[in-house]
């Protein structure tokens, strides 16, 4: 018989007895499943699901993933353990809250990895400027805000349904990340990741006694960079006899990790296949090894950046071996450091900011006689042990150096700093630099085998806040006097049959002709633009113009491993004037080949840069009249600047800027219009940086060449 309340309801009365004991049991059942599935949730994501998928994504990372995977695996674990700890201390809604906090983190840090990053340039030393990404950081805050708080405030609001409903984000967002670890791991050929092979340095300085070829690249080096130092240092280059250097050279890429492979190959990389793969099939389809084998040349070759399995056919110092990773916690401690600049915030990215060189420090075969790019001992091991001239057969050799790449780590002649420090500049690197190039041109000649070498000191590419073009000098067998330059346009295409016409090799190169037999006649070459982390690829066409300069000119396609797509181009309409509020609206107008060329402020504006970029729209209809273009000018580099308004090579009008001069207006000349799009260029002949304005001495100045900022666009349709 039931009691009645005050109000005449039942009073609900406490169970007792079998029914009471499986009740209980029920709740229980419903209350763990979230705090188990959100804690080991978070933990999978950060300590295992992020630095397994960040090496998958990097082809560059040539470890084993089993050097690392059960590490990660046991930290997931681990920290899981600890969450749902702790979850097990909280009371009741607190410990909602947690679990929801567990979920929200581990969306935001999915998201962020996968779908909210933006272009950072390659981690490579080079460093990023932060100050460059507009409204980015704020609303990449706001994501993670949203992320972080929404789920907590929708269980405060509904606990009961957000438990259900944080327990299914669990368990979907678990399985479709190890489905997401299962597909890359497929497609990236992880299998063949861990390297069996290694570069020896034993015959790193051993030389045949005549007909030489030396080879030798310096990463991120720009014939404007090189002319600047060769104007104020000149000194630097007394011992360079017989060279000729090309100014008006073009590259094909702006990262090292595909331009050292077509300079050998003459096969550019358009994701056609995954990249291990494509290596070793250019290697196998190349011309250039052969025909050095067939003249009887020895192959040593000092760049594992750009090797693969199948080079052990043709470099003489490619050696087998067993590798080991000697510290495999600090393996995993990078490889944490890496998924964290991916996968952070974009306010704490700079925390995780790496050189992913670093992890060539790491692999150890059971040899000491393993080449690594380091400068410094480069140049230790030339000044102890000096150039042997022992061998038999003929002898080519490639060594790539590290250059006026950033970092700029070159301390002195024989020491490096980490990530560098205040008292290494560009100029300060580049210097020590050429004077090992010196050094062994030197020693070249004290053995007397330097005048007839053929000797070619090039760049993958070129310094990005200079240019992106890659410096090209060539000796040529017994050529004399000191260092010349000559003007014409030429490729790194035409570095095979340059080096088989100078050291007289019968061999026909795949593209390109001899430098020294290249006149005034009409090139055009590629160049693929390469964002990091878009695996995307776009195509640009590169001409000569009459000034001396290289245009680019952007030929509407990018590659990825789906195949070729078109570039989108933002239509506008000119039923009235077209406005641009801000940079987050204005540079998408704009065609260039890296961000670094047009870069967005936090006030709203953007600076462009040398040399210049094409402003391009697409229209339904253009006026009879014409369309007049007004730029809203935040500042101007150096107080003044030209500004060119071109296309391709006609410049049809130059005008003057100043600081304090808030509007640059011009009317688009007609040949601008083509094919139902406006097209522009626009040049600015005296970009300038602070570091030059301040006498090459503080390596705190910016590098970059900027010459107007700008905040918005206006197109003005003109009446009849």
């Amino acid at each position: 018989m039931s009691t009645q309340s005050v109000k005449g309801e039942p009073e609900t009365q406490p169970l007792s007895g079998p029914d009471s004991n499986s009740q209980q049991a029920s709740f229980q059942s419903r209350k763990w499943p979230l705090p188990i599935l959100s804690s080991l949730l978070l933990g999978y994501t950060l300590v295992f699901f992020a630095p397994v998928e960040t090496f998958l994504m990097m082809d560059e990372l040539r470890f084993s993933i089993t050097d690392f995977l059960w590490l990660a695996l046991g930290g997931a674990l681990a920290v899981s353990g600890l969450c749902f700890g702790l979850a097990l201390l909280l009371p009741g809604k607190t410990r909602g809250f947690f679990c929801a906090l567990c979920v929200g983190a581990s969306v935001a840090l999915y998201a962020q990895g996968v779908f909210l990053n933006i272009g950072y340039g390659p981690l490579d030393g080079t460093a990023i400027d932060w100050s460059l990404f507009g409204l980015y950081p704020l609303w990449n805050g706001l994501c993670w805000a949203v992320f972080l708080l929404l789920p907590i405030l929708l269980y405060l609001w509904k606990p009961g349904q957000m438990a259900r409903a944080l327990t299914f984000v669990s368990v979907l967002l678990l399985l479709l990340q190890t489905v997401s670890l299962g597909s890359l791991a497929l497609t990236s050929q992880v299998a063949a990741r861990g390297e069996t092979y290694y570069l020896s340095t034993q015959d790193e300085f051993n030389f045949s006694q005549e007909r030489n070829i030396v080879v030798i690249g310096l990463d991120s080096f720009s014939p404007d960079l090189f002319a600047e130092v060769w104007e104020n240092y000149p000194e630097a280059f007394d011992s360079w006899e017989g060279f000729v250097e090309f100014p008006n050279s073009a590259g094909m890429y702006p990262t090292t990790h595909y331009a050292v492979k077509n300079l050998f190959t003459g096969f550019p990389y358009l994701f056609q296949k995954e990249e291990p793969s494509f290596t070793d099939e250019a290697y196998q389809n190349s011309v250039f090894f052969p025909a050095l084998k067939a003249e009887g040349y020895e192959i040593d070759f000092f760049s594992i950046e750009a090797t693969s399995p199948y080079c052990k056919n043709l470099f003489d110092n490619y050696r087998e071996a067993s590798f080991h990773v000697e510290r495999p916690l600090l393996l995993l401690k990078k490889l944490y450091r890496l998924a964290g600049f991916r996968y952070a915030p974009h306010a704490a990215k700079r925390i995780f900011w790496m050189n992913t060189a670093d992890f060539a420090q790491l692999k150890f075969a059971n040899q000491d006689d393993m080449f690594v790019r380091n400068d410094a001992t480069f140049r230790q091991r030339l000044n102890q042990s000096g150039i042997r001239v022992e061998k038999e057969n003929r002898s080519f050799h490639f060594f790539f150096l590290w250059g006026p790449h950033e970092p700029f780590i070159l301390d002195s002649p024989t020491t490096t700093t980490y990530y560098g420090n205040d008292k290494v500049t560009l100029h300060s690197q580049t210097l020590l630099a050429l004077d090992t190039v010196t050094r062994l041109l030197n020693a070249m000649k004290e053995k007397g085998i330097y005048d007839d070498a053929t000797i070619v000191i090039l760049s993958d590419h070129g310094y990005e806040r200079y240019d992106f073009q890659p410096i090209f000098l060539v000796k040529k067998p017994h050529a004399k006097g000191p260092l010349t330059q000559n003007t014409s346009f030429i490729s790194q295409d035409d570095f095979q049959a340059t080096v088989f016409a100078s050291a007289g090799i019968p061999a026909k190169a795949p593209k390109g002709k001899d430098v020294f037999d290249v006149g005034g006649e009409l090139r055009t070459f590629p160049f693929f633009a390469y964002p990091i982390y878009e695996k995307r690829e776009y195509l640009y066409e590169v001409s000569l113009l009459p000034s001396g300069d290289l245009h680019y000119e952007q030929m509407g396609l990018w590659y990825d491993k789906v195949g070729e797509h078109p570039v989108e181009t933002k239509t506008v309409a000119f039923s009235k004037p077209y406005v641009t509020r801000d940079a987050e609206a204005t540079y998408p107008l704009f065609h260039y080949i890296d961000r670094y060329h047009i870069n967005p402020r936090e006030d709203g504006s953007c600076w462009l840069a040398h040399p210049g970029c094409t402003l391009r729209v697409k229209t339904e209809f253009i006026p009879k009249a014409g369309v007049t273009v007004e730029i809203e000018l935040t500042d101007v580099m150096n107080g003044q600047q030209r500004v060119q308004i071109a296309r391709r090579d006609q410049v049809f009008e130059t005008l003057w800027v100043t600081n304090g001069q808030r509007t640059l207006t011009f009317d688009v000349p007609p040949a601008c219009y083509v094919d139902g799009e406006i097209v522009v260029d626009l040049r600015f002949p005296d970009a300038t940086n602070l570091y030059q304005l301040n006498g090459f001495q503080n390596p705190h100045d910016p590098y970059l060449r900027q010459a107007i900022a700008l905040k918005s666009i206006t197109f003005h349709p003109k009446s009849n």
